[in-house]
């Protein structure tokens, strides 16, 4: 899962993946019981999550529901689709919670895990997943679903948890791919690269593997063997087009950006799932930024709302929203960027969500209100916002989260010129161009070209496709270039 924004205030919502084996019937002693009163639908289910564990949500979207159909009161499959569908998130995990006192009481705790996960109750989250692993010692789906989900932010725990899923079961597919992600985003490349073959080995005729193998190789400036790895993905599944994503985002990254977005809307056109559509636009956005264009890029999240509007998503219409008070932001277009979240402000009071569901985004306002303060000069008006965000983290205590602050009190030291305690706060923030952006700045500023250079290389060999990156990977070679 990416930290808070990267600057992009993205609301994370973590496709958790649910676990474990058994059935009411003839539950293993040392498993989790799923509970359900049809062999048929525990089929059905197993079926689904196999390839939700694959990255293959939309199929297995259709297994769920055909689970439901054989058990209507099938909770761990509505919480599957929940995650696998998020277009009936709120409708399938209220569902599934609804059902608790139904299901065994492993499974009580792990629903009120995600429930706690979403409502951020961070202590009653981390109290619930201590009681599983106490619960259920031998069985490797719990530190699985801990690494990769509950933990994931926090590098050392999400190590430690899918690490032992391996040590548990050695020939455990998913396990594997998570740690493979888990280091690209960390930027240890050869771990990377030996769970990913790993995952390869054990899943030859899944796709997604391909899919990680070619953004590793992006990341390294390997471009060549980035598309080469993109274009085995329709070898493996024939038909299969997210290769086009793959090498877009390879096109961005050698500045081909015509090229890069010839493959966005190949992806769009051959693609009948929204999701994926949603991708091409948001990657097709970003494109732009790193090009420079400003007016492109909003035109572009534009495309992106109209699709999230037509398909009834509010969430991702108010994600637009701030998606272009972002890049206002970036371009330095202050009035546009108070014009648009204002915007996302107003969707969040007025879209047809769930009440959580606003609430969450309510959370995440004086975070993004925080961070137009510090660019528009008003730093009281930042610091009282951010103050709000120090107590919400503090309330919370979500893992992981204390990025957040850091980041964006560094952004603010920044601005203020407070550089020492500016530095202090970026140190902190793992794996992240904003950061290292500003760092390379400060290093600039207090004469240590050699160390300003060392940050600022990070920027430009940070080969991945978000929103950081495509605000400061320009900005950074024309540093380089400045300080040469």
């Amino acid at each position: 899962m990416r930290k808070f924004f990267c600057l992009g205030f993205s609301i994370v919502v973590l496709f958790v993946v649910l676990i474990l084996e058994g059935c009411d019937l003839k539950p293993k002693s040392n498993e989790m019981t799923i509970t359900t009163s049809s062999k048929k639908a525990l089929s059905a289910f197993k079926d689904g999550r196999y390839l939700f564990e694959n990255y293959q949500a939309e199929k297995a979207a259709e297994h769920f529901r055909n689970a439901l159909s054989l058990d209507p009161d099938f909770a761990l499959a509505y919480c599957y689709l929940a995650f696998s569908d998020q277009s009936v998130f709120e409708e399938n995990f209220n569902k599934a919670i609804s059902l608790m006192d139904k299901v065994s009481p492993g499974e009580q705790i792990f629903l009120q895990m995600f429930d706690n996960q979403r409502k951020k109750n961070g202590k009653e989250m981390t109290d619930n997943a201590n009681a599983l692993l106490e619960l259920f010692p031998e069985d490797k789906w719990i530190p699985y679903y801990l690494g990769y989900g509950i933990y994931f932010n926090d590098d050392e725990k999400a190590l430690h948890y899918l690490t032992k899923t391996i040590e548990m079961d050695k020939d455990f597919a998913p396990a594997y791919l998570v740690l493979g992600v888990k280091y690209i985003g960390m930027q240890n490349f050869p771990e990377a690269e030996k769970y990913l073959l790993r995952y390869s080995e054990l899943e030859p005729d899944e796709p997604i593997a391909y899919t990680f193998l070619s953004q590793l190789y992006r990341a390294q400036g390997e471009f060549d063997k980035a598309i080469e790895n993109a274009s085995r993905i329709a070898e493996v599944e024939p038909g299969n087009t997210s290769g086009y994503l793959s090498m877009g985002n390879c096109y961005i990254f050698t500045n081909e950006f015509e090229k890069a977005r010839e493959n966005f809307i190949k992806y769009y056109e051959n693609s009948d799932d929204i999701t994926n559509k949603l991708s091409a636009l948001r990657n097709y956005n970003y494109s732009y930024i790193f090009e420079g264009d400003m007016e492109g890029a909003l035109a572009a999240i534009e495309k992106y709302r109209n699709l999230a509007e037509e398909n009834n998503r509010s969430d991702l219409v108010i994600d637009s929203y701030r998606d272009q008070a972002r890049v206002s932001m970036i371009f330095n277009d202050l009035p546009k960027a108070e014009f648009y979240l204002e915007k996302a402000e107003k969707s969040i009071k007025t879209s047809e969500l769930g009440e959580v569901q606003r609430q969450d985004y309510l959370f995440f306002v004086p975070p993004w209100r925080g961070f137009y303060y510090t660019h528009t000069g008003d730093y009281i008006a930042a610091e009282k916002e951010l103050e709000t965000v120090r107590l919400n983290l503090e309330k919370s205590q979500m893992p992981g989260m204390k990025n957040w602050v850091n980041q964006l009190m560094g952004f603010l030291k920044f601005k203020q010129e407070k550089y020492d305690e500016a530095l202090d706060l970026f140190i902190k923030v793992d794996d992240n161009p904003f950061c290292w952006y500003y760092t390379g700045e400060i290093y600039d500023i207090k004469g240590d070209t050699e160390k300003a250079k060392e940050y600022f290389e990070k920027v430009t060999n940070y080969n991945l496709v978000d929103i950081n990156a495509a605000a400061f990977h320009a900005r950074a070679v024309e540093k380089l270039k400045t300080d040469q």
